[in-house]
This record gives C-alpha cells, structure tokens and sequence, in this order.
C-alpha cells in the first residue's frame, strides 16, 4: 500500500469516510507503518476529522524524536563508559611501570 498509485487510491476513499473513528483508526495505523504514508493520508480525511489525524502526527513524531533522542544519549553514555573504562586501563598501566 506504500506506493504511490495505492496511496492516492486510498486517499480518496478514506476522503469519502462518514465515520470519524474509522478515519482516525486508518491514518493511526497507516502511521505506525510510515510516518510520509500516515501524512499523506491524514490530509486527505474530510476537513472535519482533521483535527484528530493532524494530532496523531504530532504524537507520532514528537515520540520518534524522543525515541531518537533517547537513542543518541544511550549511545552517548555507552561511549563515555567506553573511554572511562580505556582511560583506567591506561592510567593503570602507567602506574604499574613507574611502580616497577
């Protein structure tokens, strides 16, 4: 459903939904399979779901940004780990040769 002549398909049906939760419930799971696709398709929900549609987007990315955010500082902190651990291994070893 991804491609492009099937995302248009299904745009102008879902334009065509008269029930708002089943609108939402497109576009929500359209969203958990690519965010472009759940966009694309919650513009093309009737103005008066929009709303709903444009708030799942919002959530959906500020969730992937903190998502990614919280990635980035995991890595971070592993790699400070890293080189806190390498650097007592050095300063280890320099002090056993100066001890000798």
């Amino acid at each position: 459903m991804n491609l492009l002549k099937w995302t248009e398909t299904v745009g102008l049906m879902l334009g065509l939904v008269e029930d708002e939760g089943l609108a939402v419930r497109v576009v929500e799971r359209c969203l958990g399979v690519d965010l472009m696709l759940g966009a694309k398709l919650a513009g093309k929900v009737r103005s008066t779901f929009q709303e709903k549609t444009v708030e799942l987007i919002s959530k959906a990315e500020v969730e992937n940004l903190l998502m990614i955010s919280f990635q980035n500082k995991l890595i971070s902190e592993k790699l400070s780990l890293f080189h806190s651990n390498r650097l007592n291994i050095q300063m280890r070893l320099c002090i056993g040769m100066y001890q000798s």
